[in-house]
């Protein structure tokens, strides 16, 4: 328990990575491979590329992946690799409606967000202080309640939205154990859940804040 916070006993180091993935052949799913979108591997799938994490990369495979995000709900964008494994991102259909609606999706601000992924949560340094970018909690002990944490309590979780079962399906796990967090940019927050699994970090984002 941290300030009101339940986390799984495998809150562990920090990502260290530097290096952002794609697949060389795109991301479709057929309908047998939906049943895992977001997938649990040791290593990277066959084919898989790692190149810079710089915004260009970024906003290059996320126009390859916006017809998938048609189909499927829940889409993989790309994989930041670390001495310790990889943190797999993950985009969702939910993300892309409210960026779009808000005109920030593919923009500079959102790009600097999910490169910041590659920060991950540090446990000695859950909560933000100073502005300082990188993952972070979201939990319901902060007062008063933000924009944040409605969006992600109020109108996802608690809702509960039909997405969070298809979460925490496809990532077999309960929706209890997915960590509600930010990930921080000096104009953008990305919310989303995050989870470790066989030594790889699953980041699925739903939401943004810009307030």
């Amino acid at each position: 328990m941290l300030d009101g916070v339940t986390l799984p006993v495998h809150v562990a180091p920090p990502w260290l990575g530097v290096n952002c993935g794609s697949s060389s052949a795109g991301i479709r799913r057929t309908s047998a491979m939906r049943s895992s979108v977001v997938t649990r591997r040791r290593g990277p799938p066959h084919g898989t590329k790692f190149v810079t994490a710089d915004p260009s990369a970024i906003k290059k495979r996320l126009t390859e992946i916006e017809r998938d995000l048609d189909l499927d709900p829940v889409v993989e964008l790309c994989r930041f690799e670390t001495p310790r494994g990889h943190v797999v991102v993950s985009i969702t259909d939910r993300l892309e409606r409210s960026c779009r609606k808000g005109k920030v999706w593919k923009s500079h601000a959102m790009l600097t967000a999910i490169k910041n992924a590659q920060y991950g949560l540090d446990p000695t340094r859950l909560r933000s202080r100073g502005g300082a970018d990188g993952v972070f909690l979201v939990d319901r002990s902060f007062r008063p309640a933000n924009e944040m944490m409605r969006k992600l309590f109020d109108r996802f979780l608690d809702k509960p939205d039909p997405l969070v079962a298809v979460l925490a399906s496809r990532l077999a796990t309960r929706p209890e154990d997915l960590i509600p967090v930010r990930v921080v940019s000096h104009h953008l927050r990305l919310l989303g859940l995050l989870i470790e699994q066989e030594k790889a970090w699953h980041l699925v984002l739903v939401d943004y804040d810009d307030t």
